[in-house]
């Protein structure tokens, strides 16, 4: 989801699903159309993100919980929700990993 390619590898999103994430105040957010634009302001990096992305970025800046977001994507776009929690605990690892959000209990 994220244009980066840093890529952690295989983790349970088990981890992450029931953790509550703060949206860096060094960033930036746009959601357009397509997706999503993060703009890092202290390091100077631009990060982008599909609709799908954008859509989990608006419910963490929400401070919603990951859970509640993929069964409501899972309805909408008939995919598993596991699938989505795994995909999606794919994209929050990237966006802690590049320090655009805090929090979910991420090591």
């Amino acid at each position: 989801m994220l244009d980066r390619s840093y890529h952690s590898g295989p983790k349970s999103s088990a981890v992450i699903v029931d953790q509550g994430f703060l949206v860096s105040s060094a960033v930036t957010a746009q959601v357009h159309d397509d997706g999503l634009v993060l703009l890092h302001r202290t390091r100077g990096l631009v990060f982008t993100a599909n609709r799908m992305g954008a859509r989990i970025w608006d419910a963490i800046s929400k401070q919603q919980m990951l859970r509640s977001i993929a069964s409501e994507l899972s309805r909408e776009y008939d995919v598993p929700t596991q699938q989505i929690l795994d995909d999606a605990s794919r994209f929050l690892r990237e966006l802690h990993h590049n320090g655009l959000i805090e929090g979910g209990g991420i090591s």
